[in-house]
């Protein structure tokens, strides 16, 4: 497969990844801000795409599933990041 937009191969359905936000159903419609900081916490924590072990449908970057702090599986992890300037 070619490379993305910004030159990184192999980015979708490795691990889903954990977020920084909490879980609220309505908070993002809700939400006057773009791209805001997540509502208050909650008993449940953000997850995005999928793994190896999902089915094609949550391989999307913005698929977002919701599950406990303490969720533990080989097919969830979370991925560093930095600002680029």
């Amino acid at each position: 497969f070619p490379p993305n937009p910004f030159g990184l191969h192999d980015m979708a359905g490795n691990v889903a990844e954990w977020v920084e936000d909490w879980f609220n159903l309505s908070y993002y419609r809700q939400s006057p801000r773009k791209d805001p900081p997540g509502p208050l916490p909650s008993l449940y924590r953000m997850t995005r795409g999928g793994s190896w072990l999902n089915g094609w449908e949550y391989l999307r970057s913005a698929r977002r599933t919701s599950l406990w702090p303490e969720y533990r599986t080989e097919a969830m992890g979370f991925r560093c990041v930095a600002d680029i300037k």
